[in-house]
């Protein structure tokens, strides 16, 4: 299987204290990520059943993020409603690891999850604490934090419809 469009994961440091990794990423491929760059997924919530994708834009113009949102709203609900809680794309994602690239006007996902964005909250407990360890990992919650980031980029890499630049083209 070969997706139509490149998929390409990355992993940096520092998010936590200055975000220079994410800083540093897109201005090293400031040029790929406009001219290229078809969206930015993220998961920074923990590894917790998740629920549904977030979507965020720097785009100013409400018409040309709403169209961008409305497509990948329908992509989510067609491909993922199995996978996710509430099977569906909200307008509350955000992310300080791929802010940096949305801010070039790349559309933005992030995985969320119930322990993060309903209460009571339990990621908490373990973000950089001890208690913060791989025995708190539940399989099949991991099983679908990956099959949901999988089928989103996937689907994202395979689609006829481009998002680009928060425009549907």
């Amino acid at each position: 299987m070969k997706p139509r469009r490149t998929i390409r994961v990355v992993m940096w440091t520092n998010e936590e204290i200055g975000a220079r990794g994410a800083d540093q990423y897109a201005f090293d491929h400031r040029s790929e990520i406009l001219n290229s760059t078809v969206a930015a997924i993220e998961s920074d919530s923990g590894i917790f059943f998740p629920t549904h994708f977030g979507y965020f834009s720097s785009d100013s113009s409400l018409s040309s993020s709403k169209k961008a949102f409305n497509f990948a709203r329908n992509m989510v609900r067609d491909y993922l409603g199995d996978v996710l809680g509430k099977g569906d794309l909200l307008m509350d994602g955000g992310g300080r690891d791929i802010s940096p690239i949305v801010d070039l006007g790349v559309p933005g996902f992030s995985l969320e999850n119930a322990e993060v964005t309903e209460k009571p909250y339990k990621y908490f407990n373990y973000h950089h604490s001890d208690a913060d360890t791989v025995d708190k990992v539940v399989p099949k919650d991991l099983q679908k934090c990956v099959a949901a980031m999988a089928v989103m980029s996937w689907v994202l890499a395979n689609s006829e419809e481009e998002i680009s630049n928060n425009k549907v083209i």
